[in-house]
């Protein structure tokens, strides 16, 4: 039975207004939060990735920037590109704007910073917003990562897939795979779960967990991350052979996240990548129509 139409919840809207409003009783201070963000810096891990310092810039420099201010919770699109230029499926992302700390922030900097259960309520707004947009927007699959956590109680994945039921089947969640890798069995059944309900499942962050993942899970997309790759040398490539080659024996589509330029776009699809994202296709917007219409095309290189 399609899924009516609806406005948002108003739990919901108590959530999205709970985050702005709660922002000042977060448990620690500015200060500490700076001894925890310098703690991880010295150990090689930046919370702030170039990827985010690039959302950052972009939402200063956006027409309706002043707006976004404004907004407890912001949300941003990017596209998935093959090789013939056709946009595959369109990412969503969401920024919090927390004026305890003074700047937008992404989604895995709030998850740091505050408890388990604030970002599983932040993953429940998003996935509410890009389930309207997938309603919207009928032809088009979307992407939205949430948190692991959803998967181990029955609960939360019961709120998940209430509230990203979509009309046309076509909102795809996206995990991390060496969190999943770690959950074990409780992770096999909630993306078991997720699949019966109608939703597709990515799992990201590949180069970091074991590859059995991809043959433990049923999954229909495969994302890597450019990041690792951009040296090209003898040893990454062999890597990403090894990878793509294995989604594609299990039937499993690939994506290559991350990517700045259009020629190492192009350089993962030869490689076998069935799609390309990034910068390199335009910088993230408000609209999800515009991240599709406003797209730089592979043509360009050619």
């Amino acid at each position: 039975m399609p899924v009516k139409k609806k406005d948002k919840s108003q739990e919901t809207e108590n959530l999205k207004t709970a985050v702005a409003e709660e922002s000042a009783e977060l448990e620690i201070s500015k200060e500490s939060f700076q001894e925890v963000e310098d703690l991880l810096k010295s150990e090689g891990i930046s919370l702030i990735t170039e990827e985010d310092e690039l959302f950052l810039k972009q939402t200063a420099k956006t027409v309706e920037a002043a707006a976004a201010l404004t907004e407890p919770v912001v949300f941003f699109y990017t596209v998935g590109v093959d090789s013939k230029d056709k946009v595959v499926f369109i990412k969503s992302r969401l920024m919090l704007n927390d004026k305890f700390l003074g700047k937008m922030i992404p989604e895995h900097y709030v998850s740091c910073a505050e408890t388990a259960s604030r970002i599983e309520e932040l993953n429940l707004v998003e996935v509410e917003e890009v389930a309207s947009k997938c309603n919207e927007l009928k032809d088009y699959l979307f992407v939205t990562t949430v948190s692991v956590r959803n998967l181990l109680k029955a609960e939360a994945t019961k709120k998940l897939i209430k509230i990203g039921a979509t009309e046309n089947k076509n909102l795809m969640l996206s995990f991390d795979a060496p969190t999943l890798a770690v959950v074990g069995e409780l992770g096999i059944k909630g993306i078991k779960e997720l699949k019966e309900a109608g939703f597709k499942i990515m799992l990201e962050n590949l180069e970091n967990a074991p590859i059995k993942v991809l043959s433990q899970y049923d999954i229909n997309f495969a994302r890597l991350d450019f990041r690792f790759y951009k040296q090209r040398t003898a040893d990454q490539f062999a890597q990403a052979q090894a990878v793509i080659s294995l989604c594609k024996s299990r039937g499993i589509s690939v994506s290559c996240a991350y990517i700045k330029h259009l020629g190492e776009a192009q350089y993962m699809l030869n490689q076998g990548a069935d799609t390309a994202e990034g910068y390199a296709f335009g910088e993230p917007k408000r609209s999800a129509l515009s991240a599709v219409e406003e797209r730089r095309y592979l043509t360009a290189i050619k």
